[in-house]
């Protein structure tokens, strides 16, 4: 899907780059919960530093660009695979069915069994 993620503003040369070591703890731990303390912990800055450096380099927060790659890796379990929204949930961090059908229907305004549908899984 095009449009996952917003135009990256072009990185000044004396801003560390945060994004690419961040994203990747975020993947590696998806399905676990992630605070911001825990992200600002990895990358080594205060929560609220790592929260500007992060916006400058992507445009979104890092809860947004977080939540864009769990909806990312939804996308991809719903087209792929016949696994139950509640496996599909954990899977990505979000263990509350009724939150993660929400969370997607906001984001694609139709829910995930009409998205998987749609694909056709």
């Amino acid at each position: 899907m095009a449009g996952w993620f917003a135009e990256t503003p072009p990185a000044h040369p004396r801003v560390p780059q945060v994004v690419p070591q961040v994203e990747q703890f975020m993947l590696q731990h998806l399905a676990e919960p992630i605070t911001m303390a825990t992200l600002a912990q990895h990358a080594g800055y205060c929560p609220r530093h790592l929260a500007r450096l992060f916006r400058a380099q992507t445009g979104l927060s890092p809860m947004a660009y977080l939540l864009q790659l769990r909806m990312r890796q939804v996308c991809l379990l719903l087209r792929e695979t016949d696994l139950k929204l509640s496996a599909i949930g954990a899977r990505v961090g979000i263990a509350n069915v009724a939150y993660f059908c929400a969370l997607f229907k906001r984001r694609f305004g139709m829910t995930p069994s009409q998205y998987r549908t749609d694909v056709g899984a």
